[in-house]
């Protein structure tokens, strides 16, 4: 049996995130995104923007990562205060990535689940993530754990506006007896 564990990063980490933010994006958004936005994207770039928030010690941020037995990254997620205020949620998933091979094996389920619980931790009771309305595997995800579809909204990814959809929790504590299980 395999064994997952859930930490959260360090600046060491910078260059693992960056790969696989990158590497997904590349698997995922292939046929939603236009590929001229899929060229652009840059492993050392990508490194250094997670490098320069996971060093900021101002930063309100934090990201769970989800790891094999060998301390390989296998995917993260980006959470922390909501940064809009305007869709009545404290908390945010900014972001939650799986590394294609590690899919479909319960880690995007941990991963919100150790964000549930990180912002739970802070007196933070819901959240919010946004997600491509043109990603139904996402929007499968979210809706599979209980999410609900709040509101949406047009974001501009490399000059490109895109349609999103915000998926909300309105109680976590809730959630995580109901729809997200239980970590190890």
């Amino acid at each position: 049996m395999k064994t997952t564990v859930y930490r959260d990063a360090t600046a060491d980490d910078a260059t693992a995130i960056a790969r696989i933010q990158v590497d997904t994006w590349w698997t995922t958004y292939r046929g939603i995104m236009p590929d001229a936005v899929l060229e652009r994207l840059s492993y050392e770039r990508s490194e250094a923007n997670w490098r320069t928030g996971l060093e900021n010690p101002q930063s309100r941020s934090f990201v769970k990562l989800a790891c094999d037995e060998n301390d390989t990254v296998l995917g993260f997620a980006a959470a922390g205060p909501e940064r809009e205020g305007s869709h009545g949620f404290d908390g945010e998933i900014y972001a939650i990535y799986v590394l294609q091979s590690a899919q479909r094996g319960g880690l995007g389920v941990g991963l919100v689940t150790a964000a549930a619980i990180k912002l739970l931790a802070r007196g933070i009771d819901n959240m919010i993530i946004w997600v491509l309305r043109d990603n139904p595997l996402g929007r499968g995800f979210y809706e599979r754990i209980g999410g609900e579809q709040v509101t949406e909204r047009e974001i501009s990814i490399g000059g490109v506006m895109m349609p999103e959809i915000g998926y909300g929790w309105r109680d976590l504590a809730g959630s995580l007896k109901r729809d997200f299980g239980r970590l190890d």
